[in-house]
């Protein structure tokens, strides 16, 4: 084999125990509905799939300071924007309320940011032409094997920062979500590939 393939259990296993009203797994659902590069100003929805109760939210910037709070729709002026150079991230803080009490939170990292694609000007990322200069990066650490590290995978992406890197290709399988985390507060465009058919090469 061209590298170790490993086998068995090589990520976490995780066990949920929740209230009997609880947010559904995968549930919660974050997207910038408009965002003005000018203003620097966005806004986002959040929707959340929960059992029993009501749902608030609230918006943290990056330096922890609370910029916004409501139910679905939050607005955030002065916003910072999210790109592999400054890779800006603000928590989003969804809480169900049932009955009165807080019975389930979830944190979840969230870079407003405007990608987009066409035949003239190719990608650009926050209306600026901006090329990928990336790698495919296999699950797997070579002689450390496939059991996932996150000390091992961010002394990688150090290294791919200090060629240059600015985007990776998970190949060929879902990466880890902290590989996906890692992505996003080092400032990688990451390309989350489900598999790939070597037979359509």
């Amino acid at each position: 084999s061209r590298w170790y393939p490993g086998a068995g259990i090589y990520r976490e296993v995780r066990l949920l125990k929740l209230e009997e009203a609880h947010f559904k797994y995968n549930g919660i659902e974050l997207k910038t509905i408009s965002m003005d590069l000018e203003q620097h100003s966005a806004t986002l929805q959040v929707h959340a799939e929960c059992s029993a109760g009501s749902v608030e939210c609230e918006v943290l910037d990056p330096s922890g300071t609370l910029v916004a709070s409501g139910k679905d729709t939050l607005k955030l002026a002065q916003c910072r924007f999210w790109s592999p150079e400054e890779p800006s991230l603000y928590l989003v803080r969804v809480k169900l309320i049932h009955n009165g009490n807080l019975v389930d939170q979830l944190e979840i990292p969230y870079g407003f940011r405007q990608i987009a694609f066409d035949s003239e000007r190719g990608m650009t990322l926050n209306s600026k032409t901006y090329y990928m200069k990336g790698v495919c990066l296999h699950h797997d650490a070579g002689p450390l094997g496939a059991a996932f590290s996150l000390p091992s995978l961010k002394h990688r992406f150090h290294l791919l920062k200090q060629i240059g890197c600015n985007a990776v290709r998970s190949t060929h399988n879902p990466p880890d979500p902290k590989w996906l985390d890692l992505c996003d507060s080092m400032g990688f465009l990451a390309i989350d590939e489900a598999f790939a058919d070597a037979d359509n090469w």
